[in-house]
This record gives C-alpha cells, structure tokens and sequence, in this order.
C-alpha cells in the first residue's frame, strides 16, 4: 500500500516515446505539485534521452524494478496498449497510484479485470483522457449542464491527425490488435468526450471505413454516430 505523504507526488514514467516527450513531458514540467523521479523504458537509448532530459538519475530497462522503488509514488503507463493489462496490474498490486494511457486494454475482458483490482484498491487510478480537461471542453460541458442549449439529440465531433502534420507513428498504430487504427487511437476520444460533456452513456456505435480497408489504419478518417441521451 502507497504511504500518504505530503507533495510533490513522485511520478515515474513507463514508456518514453513520441507522445511522452512531445506531449506527456511539457504539460508535467508545468505542474508545481509532480517530480518525475524515475523512467522506464526497454529501448535503452530512448531511455537515456529522456532521462537526461529531465535530469533523473532513476533509470529501469524493466519497469518491474520501478515499481518496486520506494521512492516513486504514482506511475504513468504510457506504454503500447498491449501492455497495458500486464503493466496496470503489476502497478496495483505494488501499490502505486496509476496514470493510465487510452485505451486501458485490448478487450473488454481485460478492461473489467483492470477495472475491478482498481477498485479494491487503496491507491487512486485514472485513464489519460486529456481532453476532459481542456478549457473549452470544461465550457462546453458547463453550458450543456446549464440547459442552455436545450435537450441534445445529436453530436458530431471531429479530430485531425497528427499525420497530417508529418508526425511518424509507431508500427503498432497501424494495427487493431495491438490496439492501434483510429477507432482504438482516436475514436476513443470521441467516446470518451460524448460521455463527459452529455453525462451519459452512448448507447451505439457504429463506423464507415473504405472497403480495401476493413481495419482502418492510423491515416485514414473514421465517422463515428452516437447514439445518446434520447
């Protein structure tokens, strides 16, 4: 079980990739109350890039030693999603709170196993939705709470990839089984956004992909129709 201590919250980081150091990394150095103590990563060079980086002297090739170091209170899983049920568990049960990346698992199973050791658990968990926090988003989600726009029947939301802006993505991002294509790596959001701003469950999804491409990769757009709230 975590000890309850005064801030800064220690945070260690397992996985050090693209979205760690271009996304993860600003916003954290932005937060007077976290000190990442440690990083965790197999690709060494990553590894040490990032570490130096941040000046942590507290470098694991195996987040499995992280998690056993009394000095990290919490970890942030921002590992490939395959990883995720493994490393989540391995973090409960070494009683670390837990920052972890969207999506939580690859099936639904392995969500609810993840789901119901979270909640048995004396430390505090939460999912990487980060746009749940966006000013604009609290705004909206403020003037829809208000009735100011009525009863909503329906919601379109839209999301530009980062590939459009030359980013180059991860092989497993092209992949559906490993947790990758649009729906897991973007349509999530979407998802995860109707829920937050309309406080309510989606009842129905469904999508439109090209035909040559029934598993949709990282590239391409996805259309996305709630059903919600009627």
């Amino acid at each position: 079980m975590a000890e309850t201590r005064n801030l800064p919250l220690r945070l260690g980081l397992i996985g050090c990739g693209r979205v760690v150091e271009q996304c993860h990394l600003p916003a954290l150095k932005a937060v007077p109350d976290i000190e990442i103590v440690a990083v965790s990563d197999d690709d060494l060079p990553r590894l040490d890039k990032i570490a130096s980086r941040l000046g942590v002297r507290r470098r694991y090739s195996d987040y499995r030693a992280m998690l056993t170091d009394s000095a990290v209170d919490a970890v942030a899983i921002c590992a490939p999603p395959q990883f995720h049920l493994e490393m989540g568990l391995a973090a409960l049960d070494a009683g670390k709170h837990l920052l972890m990346e969207k999506p939580i698992a690859l099936s639904l199973d392995d969500a609810d196993r993840l789901v119901e050791r979270a909640t048995g658990a004396a430390t505090k968990t939460m999912t990487g939705f980060n746009w749940r926090w966006h000013r604009l988003i609290r705004q909206a989600q403020r003037t829809l709470a208000g009735g100011e726009l009525g009863n909503v029947m329906a919601v379109h939301s839209a999301f530009s990839s980062a590939t459009a802006c030359g980013a180059q993505l991860s092989n497993w991002r092209y992949r559906e089984d490993l947790g990758g294509g649009v729906l897991f790596d973007l349509g999530i959001h979407h998802f995860d956004l109707w829920q937050c701003l309309l406080q309510c469950s989606v009842e129905e999804v469904s999508r439109s992909v090209p035909a040559k491409d029934p598993h949709t990769s990282a590239l391409q757009l996805v259309l996305l129709w709630p059903m919600v709230c009627w």
